[in-house]
């Protein structure tokens, strides 16, 4: 009787759980993105800072299967790296997206192609290049994204693109160092895989059906504390079958080694070395130290004060504060709008100009405090209101300063963010 209720209530949570599964299988939709948005703050505002991104097609754009995009601009590697993650010794440069809805033909860093991990260094720059062609119709967000060897990917502003046409157009088509020519990538050899894959899981289910036969687990486990005869457990013809998939095991694998071998004598194998990328020449930069920071929750307001010296042989201002991919300008400086490039995701680029407290031109030699406001919803939107949870509630940006002739000298700002409650 106790055995039949047990039974009863297993069937009932079994039956629970795979009507569950059905449910999220049946309505759960397509993750398209925002991955960015699930990256803690003091990630995106004190690892990579991207600037001077620029897709090769404006936002929204329909982009034919086997159609092209190029993603180009500059990757900056923040001195003031949080210590809780790896730091970039190790990174490979990359695209993101919902899966490998884009394939990524070239990938190129400082005009170096960029197949291999490298290393970057703290507080500088790189260019960076990066080809991608359309694999999958539907709506994606497309990322520049640097891998961080024990951090995992970082992301860069992303952009909206519609893939149109059918998936079975797709081709990738290649040719080897021999001369042979592929047609397709996405299909070579998947025939070779089906047959290895299939040979595997037929061994593994006859060796599964043949214990299934058996008492499994509950009477084997009573056998066991009963002191039961070990030939009872595992027969003769138990031990003859093992032998015979373990032969047969190592002689597939053996034949395998042979015929791959001749089918493919050339070969190239998996590269492990990390490839020499140099970082570009440090710019000009303007000293700058932050002296306090404000995070206005109900307002949505950055605030930072900071003491910054003109060392320029020329006049500047300050045009524009950029952090987490959100762009602030300051539309007073002709330079700082122009360099804004159109195609730049609108979302990114908050419509209220930033505010800077004393924004004359600063002398050269000259020393000033600075306060700005950076106030939009996108700190919201974006989920940067959360670095209430950060480990450490901090600042982490980038300054450009613009002189006369249009000439940009670009500086960190670094500093402790506290969240204040105020209307």
């Amino acid at each position: 009787m106790k055995h039949t209720s047990l039974t009863k209530y297993v069937w009932q949570v079994l039956s629970v759980f795979l009507l569950m599964a059905s449910v999220g299988v049946i309505y759960s939709d397509v993750a398209r993105a925002h991955g960015e948005r699930n990256q803690e703050p003091f990630l995106r505002m004190r690892t990579f800072h991207w600037y001077d991104v620029k897709f090769s097609k404006p936002e929204g754009t329909d982009i034919p299967v086997n159609g092209e995009v190029e993603i180009t601009g500059t990757v900056h590697a923040f001195t003031y790296w949080p210590e809780q993650i790896s730091g970039p010794s190790t990174v490979y440069f990359n695209a993101a997206s919902a899966g490998a809805v884009f394939v990524k033909l070239e990938a190129w860093v400082n005009e170096k192609p960029a197949i291999q991990s490298f290393k970057m260094e703290l507080g500088r720059d790189y260019n960076f290049k990066v080809k991608l062609k359309a694999r999958w119709p539907g709506k994606w967000h497309v990322h520049p994204m640097v891998n961080v060897l024990h951090a995992g990917g970082l992301l860069g502003p992303g952009m909206w693109f519609n893939v149109t046409g059918d998936q079975n157009d797709f081709a990738l088509g290649v040719k080897t160092l021999t001369g042979r020519e592929i047609p397709n990538l996405a299909t070579w050899g998947v025939s070779r895989v089906i047959t290895w894959h299939t040979f595997w899981a037929v061994l593994a289910l006859v060796w599964l059906i043949w214990w299934i036969k058996r008492p499994l687990l509950l009477p084997r486990w009573l056998m066991v504390h009963e002191e039961t005869n070990e030939d009872e457990l595992v027969t003769k013809g138990d031990r003859v079958l093992a032998a015979v998939l373990l032969v047969g095991t190592l002689g597939a694998c053996i034949a395998g080694y042979i015929v791959t071998e001749k089918t493919f004598p050339r070969t190239i194998t998996l590269q492990a070395g990390k490839a020499i990328i140099n970082p570009l020449p440090k710019p000009p930069a303007i000293p700058v130290d932050m002296s306090a920071g404000e995070y206005h929750i109900p307002g949505r307001t950055v605030i930072a004060k900071f003491k910054v010296t003109n060392t320029a042989d020329s006049p500047i201002q300050l045009g524009e504060f950029t952090s987490a991919g959100l762009r602030f300008i300051e539309k007073s400086v002709q330079a700082a709008v122009d360099n804004v490039d159109p195609g730049y995701p609108e979302e990114l680029l908050p419509g209220q100009a930033l505010k800077v407290s004393d924004n004359s031109p600063l002398a050269p030699g000259e020393t000033r405090v600075i306060t700005v406001e950076a106030t939009d919803a996108a700190w919201e939107t974006e989920r940067l209101s959360s670095l209430l949870k950060d480990p450490e509630s901090t600042l982490g940006a980038l300054l450009f300063f613009y002189d006369e002739n249009g000439k940009r000298y670009m500086s960190e700002l670094f500093g402790t963010l506290i969240p204040i409650f105020k209307r």
